[in-house]
């Protein structure tokens, strides 16, 4: 299941010491406002603390750190530009704890087809 990410920038929601509003990424199913972001909207760094920052909201503190790892070795490893296109697709599905953690929020085995939570991407691993 694929999420919408949105830029909320509203000093209600958070602020600087100035009170002026700082810009945050959230997933519009958590925020009624916002504005729609694509992925030339959004760098890595962004992207990885949203996922990040989603998973300590929903008590995966495993996943905590590991988005921002991962993206760091995919940039080193295959450039910025496609590290980020893989790390938006990674968010829209809300993270790897939303993907195949303890928060799996819809299917992404069956949609990757790579088998099923808990087994191999065959499917019999544990059969």
């Amino acid at each position: 299941m694929k999420h919408t990410i949105v830029r909320i920038v509203d000093k209600e929601e958070c602020y600087n010491t100035v009170g002026e509003a700082v810009p945050f990424l959230a997933f519009k199913d958590k925020y009624t406002k916002g504005k729609k972001v694509g992925i030339h909207d959004v760098s890595l760094e962004q992207l990885a603390e949203l996922c990040d920052h989603d998973a300590e909201n929903v008590n995966a503190h495993d996943f905590c750190g590991s988005h921002r790892l991962l993206a760091a070795l995919l940039c080193r490893s295959i450039g910025r530009a496609l590290a980020t296109e893989i790390f938006f697709e990674i968010a829209t599905r809300r993270g790897l704890h939303g993907m195949g953690g303890v928060c799996v929020d819809g299917d992404a085995y069956r949609e990757l087809k790579v088998g099923r939570a808990g087994y191999d991407w065959s499917g019999r691993f544990g059969e």
